[in-house]
């Protein structure tokens, strides 16, 4: 009966130092987590994957369709001239 009992408890110390030991590792890694430098790191490279992924995109769709990207890009062109030329009339109608 005495060594059941000797057995539970060291069993019992055992799990209490793994437990304590994973608790302590979940803790140093949440400081690591919480460290503005790391935050910013991890968003600069999570940044730089999707500008990469996109710009593989952009390409690939490029390829494919040459006439299309084109048709696009003139679209695009013409917008931002046209938001440019929209502000400009403003300006000058605001200085009169």
């Amino acid at each position: 009966m005495k060594n059941e009992a000797d057995l539970l408890v060291k069993y019992a110390e055992r799990e209490s130092v793994r437990s304590r030991a994973r608790f302590m590792a979940t803790l140093a890694e949440i400081r690591h987590r919480a460290d503005p430098r790391v935050i910013a790191a991890e968003a600069a490279e999570n940044l730089l994957g999707r500008a990469n992924h996109l710009l593989d995109t952009t390409t690939t769709t490029v390829r494919s369709r040459p006439a299309l990207s084109l048709g696009g890009l003139a679209a695009f062109v013409i917008a931002v001239g046209l938001r440019v030329w929209v502000a400009k009339g403003k300006k000058d109608s605001n200085a009169t």
